[in-house]
């Protein structure tokens, strides 16, 4: 029927306009909100919908930093038009992860592994990727593609069976404790780039906008629900007051934002968090794969509302 949360080609090289449409036609959706990591969708997308007899709407998911509880989250934020302004900060957002990106790929070549900066970047730009959305999942993507540096990631983290993901959270991400010796070594420090949450709100109002914090139950899983629920007040408080209902959240999760909507009065999304629609994994679902406990009434209540407050 609809699916409010999923990525194109702009994300990452996987999926097309043209090959997102025609899937969601045969699916038979009415409905589609394409969010690509802080880039607005393009008007031919939505163009290519309508030829469809499918409704759309601009949409993009933000990166965004809650300053008060120093948490990353990522929004995803839906209008029938945005001003300028939210299109200003995603552009400074994706300025600022180019440097990060820079900056990583430096340091882990002063670190010894095979890694040119230019050929990385046009290894992506052959594979039809936009250098704007690049991110440090990309890098070990590429790291690995040497034998070299297989050999060297297995050797520094004592690890046989080290693989990208493993590599990725050892020395990429926001190490956890336990690697705090990789974290320091291989780790890029670099000024806050993502608006903050009162920021994205401002954003949000002023472009009539429909802003819900995306798939909270993996943004919160180190913390956990109750952490969440501790702290969710201070997000209503900055009217954030959409939150989605993610395709693999337990039913506890739902529970809990089914009663968020009792005593905040919030209103609901869903999605897939397709990243292509040839390859589902344990994170990112089938499009139009929304949760199975959502029944066909919450799902109906949801896209009412949800083409309501857009006016559509």
């Amino acid at each position: 029927m609809f699916d409010m949360h999923f990525h194109s080609i702009a994300s990452d090289w996987k999926n097309s306009n043209e090959e997102i449409v025609n899937y969601a036609f045969s699916k038979n959706l009415q409905f589609i909100a394409l969010t690509d990591h802080d880039v607005i969708s393009w008007d031919n997308f939505k163009n290519e919908a309508k030829e469809k007899w499918i409704n759309s709407c601009y949409s993009t998911e933000i990166s965004a930093r809650d300053l008060k509880n120093k948490k990353s989250l990522h929004l995803t934020c839906y209008s029938r038009s945005f001003w300028k302004n939210i299109r200003d900060i995603l552009e400074n957002t994706v300025e600022k992860k180019k440097l990060l990106i820079i900056k990583q790929v430096e340091k882990l070549k002063n670190s010894g592994f095979k890694i040119d900066l230019n050929e990385f970047l046009n290894y992506f730009l052959s594979m039809w990727k936009k250098l704007e959305t690049l991110n440090r999942y990309n890098i070990w993507q590429y790291i690995f593609l040497t034998p070299e540096n297989r050999i060297l990631a297995q050797k520094i983290s004592w690890k046989i069976d080290i693989n990208p993901q493993s590599f990725f959270e050892i020395f990429l991400k926001e190490a956890w404790e336990q690697y705090s010796k990789y974290w320091l070594k291989y780790w890029i420090d670099v000024p806050e780039y993502e608006p903050n949450i009162e920021i994205c709100w401002v954003l949000a109002r002023t472009n009539n906008a429909i802003i819900s914090i995306a798939h909270p139950n993996l943004s919160f899983k180190k913390e956990w629900l109750e952490y969440f629920k501790s702290i969710y007040p201070y997000y209503v408080e900055n009217w954030i007051n959409w939150i989605e209902i993610n395709s693999i959240a337990s039913k506890e999760w739902i529970e809990t934002i089914y009663k968020f909507r009792e005593k905040y009065g919030i209103i609901i999304t869903a999605w897939s968090d397709n990243h292509s629609i040839w390859e589902i994994d344990n994170k990112h679902s089938d499009l139009w794969d929304l949760n199975p406990l959502l029944n066909q009434n919450e799902r109906l209540l949801i896209l009412k509302n949800f083409q309501k407050k857009l006016g559509n």
